[in-house]
């Protein structure tokens, strides 16, 4: 079972940031920082922007992969034409016309 992640208040956290960067930079674990009782913010690592970007590109890349791979097959199911230009259209390459 995962830990809770450390929350602190923005005052304790203004008290001792030294101790929420180490946190965040040494043990990869970040701080949520709360104002008047709500989440308000968090210290993370500098690596987790870039891997949360990695990880949302690659799943946006894997659905545009399926969409194209159901409209490919859907294309096929038909006979491989419809209205008039080829599966190549769905990337928005002209087919053969014809």
């Amino acid at each position: 079972m995962t830990q809770p992640l450390p929350v602190e208040s923005f005052r304790d956290v203004r008290a001792h940031a030294a101790e929420a960067v180490e946190r965040a930079d040494r043990d990869d674990v970040p701080t949520v920082i709360t104002r008047r009782g709500k989440q308000a913010a968090a210290v993370v690592s500098i690596e987790v922007p870039p891997k949360s970007r990695e990880r949302e590109e690659h799943e946006v890349n894997r659905v545009i992969d399926e969409r194209l791979a159901g409209a490919v097959s859907a294309q096929v199911r038909r006979g491989g034409r419809r209205g008039g230009r080829m599966c190549g259209d769905v990337r928005g390459e002209r087919g053969p016309r014809p």
